[in-house]
């Protein structure tokens, strides 16, 4: 019992420590652990967390080594982020980065092995209900930093960050309101509503407008899906696929809803995100098979910054383009960084993640309590790879929602594993008999 509870609270101080740090008042760049030189607390912290992991690894080797093997397909892409050290621009940044996702992946095993999947994910969801509830009182006390000219940051570096955070939050806290019971689920509820209004003041465009597209159209496709209804799930599934590609467009062009309505009439202008996908692209086609090295593109020096040697909107800009820290597309930034390979590896853990989350619900109960965990966790992940279209989370450096991916893989990948073994046993399942599906 003892060491479950350790496991717990490594687990909610690992997200504190990685969304909120230990000093709200720094300077936002150096909190964030984004700048080149890192944050020194922070690894310091980090490395306090592993030493902890470690130890919880150790009182169940064999739990440990058989989950780590298990989640095979984000070993290969961890592995591949420390050889790109070999040919990255940035050696002890590519070495710094990957070590950090290495310390989350230990983290995240420790936990599964010792927590109970509904134990985990309560977990989480009470980490980013403390983080909202920080974000709440800090707006209160101190509106003028909290507030930017683009939008609501809170404690965070920026809007966007700020959305993405509410945004996962509100799905978790929502899941767990479906399951929970007596004055938790009151609460859950109202600090779900809180979150949406918190995410509304950010103005993050991409953060609310997913959270609509998850509410209208993923979840009743999910619902449907889980209920036999196919037909029915494939609309809604194209429903949620035309409402990204409408907010990917968004992103891209920076549209606005009038200039939608003026598209129709000619008057839509094209000005936003293409010249950094154009960068973009230009550095892939640079290095298409091996990359950049990972972590070695943004948040490097000043005098190194990606956008320098390009042509685009931040041209004689300087201030302003050394703040960019990302392509804001994080599938073109996973071939900048790891190249063709490492794209093709990460396609693998998707495939792999995305066969488990099939098993989670194949397996699992078809009653509300049994069910509403599972579509938290698969909701939340669908949400995460839909904002990767416009926010880069997917294995990128210092991000929040990377890690939250992270650690619901190795939830999902553990949990369904169980499942299995419940159902049946050590025994091979019977000729003809496809217990995964």
């Amino acid at each position: 019992m003892f060491l479950r509870g350790c496991a717990a609270a490594l687990l909610f101080l690992l997200i504190a420590n990685e969304l909120v740090g230990l000093d709200l008042f720094a300077p936002a760049l150096s909190r964030s652990g984004t700048a080149a030189e890192g944050d020194t607390k922070r690894q310091i912290i980090l490395l306090g967390l592993l030493a902890g992991a470690l130890v919880l690894c150790v009182a169940k080797p064999r739990a440990a080594l058989r989950t780590i093997l298990r989640c095979w397909p984000i070993v290969l892409v961890l592995a591949w982020m420390t050889l790109s050290t070999l040919w990255s621009q940035f050696p002890a940044l590519t070495i710094r980065r990957s070590l950090v996702y290495e310390i989350y992946f230990v983290i995240a095993i420790a936990a599964v092995i010792w927590l109970p999947a509904e134990t985990f994910l309560k977990t989480l969801t009470a980490a980013f209900a403390a983080i909202l509830v920080l974000n709440i009182v800090y707006t209160i006390l101190f509106p003028g930093r909290a507030f930017t000219e683009l939008g609501l940051s809170g404690i965070h570096l920026h809007k966007n960050i700020a959305g993405a955070v509410a945004l996962v939050g509100i799905v978790l806290l929502a899941g767990y309101a479906a399951w929970a019971r007596g004055p938790m689920r009151a609460a859950a509820v109202a600090l779900a509503i809180a979150g949406v209004g918190f995410l509304l003041l950010t103005q993050s465009k991409n953060a609310i407008g997913f959270f609509f597209v998850i509410v209208v159209a993923v979840l009743p496709a999910l619902v449907m899906m889980r209920a036999g209804r196919h037909s029915g799930a494939l609309v809604f599934a194209a429903i949620a696929a035309l409402g990204g590609l409408v907010l990917m467009v968004s992103g891209i062009f920076g549209w606005s809803f009038t200039q939608w309505i003026g598209l129709a009439t000619g008057d839509a202008t094209f000005t936003g995100r293409t010249d950094l996908w154009s960068a973009a692209i230009d550095y892939i086609s640079e290095s298409p098979l091996l990359g950049r090295g990972f972590g070695a593109h943004w948040s490097v020096p000043p005098e190194a910054h990606p956008l320098l040697d390009k042509r685009g909107w931040w041209s004689g800009l300087y201030e302003l383009t050394i703040r960019y820290n990302q392509s804001h597309n994080g599938y073109l930034d996973i071939v900048v960084q790891m190249g063709a390979i490492g794209a093709a590896l990460i396609l693998i853990y998707l495939a792999d993640l995305t066969l488990s989350l099939a098993r989670l619900f194949a397996l699992t109960p078809r009653t509300p309590r049994a069910s509403a965990p599972v579509y938290t966790v698969a909701t939340a992940i669908l949400g995460i790879l839909m904002m990767n279209l416009l926010e880069s989370s997917l294995f990128f450096p210092s991000a929040p929602t990377g890690l939250v991916l992270l650690l619901l893989s190795v939830l999902v990948i553990e949990w369904q594993r169980r499942l299995v073994a419940a159902r049946f046993g050590h025994r091979p399942a019977p000729s003809g008999r496809r217990p995964y599906l």
